[in-house]
């Protein structure tokens, strides 16, 4: 099904979101919960910048948090195996290592990787821990993985696997294991022209694939688009982000948006 999506005025940010429970998100993640010794524990992954797309920046940050899912309460000084995929595609393996059960990374997106296993273009740095083993924050300087990930649109499955935890001695009687998805939004930018000879970028942010038949009316103040959207179980997991900055645009303008022409916000 194709959706048009049409903005009336211009609007900030706009942001749709429709997701389960222990689902992805477009920028988070929270797995299904695993009990252990009574606890129910679980993993969550979340981006910053929350909608992230290769090109805004050199980096972002990837945040890892093992915790009790009922008491909201972090599980403390936890050894973590974190790999990451896209498809079928490994793109880093490492062991990480954290004190307070948030582990925080930074990623450097690279392209041009020729190897066919692409892990082997990934490279790590940081301090590795004394007694864990894993790499790990020392004050304000965090493990950094470089490499090709995060450098195209698409989901990625951050699988992790908890190796110890309580204390940088203690292993767990087997490996927990828990996968998270994260979704990079495709990112086009369309330049608007108006009469008076004025350009202004858009700059729109999908997930649910490539935008289609954009079009500015002028004389309405209308954007409008196609984008590919249906409304099924499989496809709950979706999000729309529209921003734009229109330095010449006056405040107070009314906000209309519609979606196969029924009004949803305004």
């Amino acid at each position: 099904m194709i959706t048009n999506y049409i903005l009336i005025i211009f609007a900030v940010l706009f942001l749709i979101t429709i997701s389960p429970a222990y689902a992805q998100h477009h920028s988070g993640s929270l797995s299904p919960p695993i009990d252990l010794d009574g606890l129910k524990v679980a993993v969550s992954t979340t981006l910053f910048p929350e909608d992230f797309s290769y090109g805004d920046s050199k980096t972002t940050n990837l945040s890892i948090r093992f915790f009790d899912i009922e008491t909201n309460v972090n599980i403390p000084s936890v050894t973590y195996r974190v790999q990451i995929f896209q498809d079928d595609n490994l793109l880093a393996s490492e062991y990480f290592y954290d004190e307070d059960g948030k582990l925080d990374l930074t990623i450097k997106p690279t392209t041009g990787c020729l190897e066919k296993d692409l892990w082997k273009c990934t490279v790590y740095n940081g301090e590795k821990h004394a007694i864990a083993g894993g790499y790990y924050a020392r004050g304000d300087s965090l493990p950094t993985i470089q490499g090709p990930i995060f450098d195209k649109s698409g989901t990625y499955s951050v699988q992790v696997s908890i190796v110890g935890a309580t204390t940088p001695k203690t292993l767990t009687t087997q490996d927990l294991l828990f996968e998270t998805f994260l979704h990079l939004p495709y990112k086009q930018i369309f330049e608007i022209k108006t009469a008076s000879a004025q350009e202004f970028p858009i700059s729109i942010k999908s997930h649910n694939g490539e935008i289609f038949n954009f079009n500015y009316d002028e004389t309405l103040d209308k954007i409008s688009y196609n984008i590919p959207f249906t409304w099924n179980g499989d496809n709950l997991n979706q999000i729309i982000l529209f921003e734009k900055d229109f330095s010449s645009i006056k405040e107070g303008y009314d906000l209309i948006i519609s979606l196969n022409g029924i009004i949803i916000d305004h």
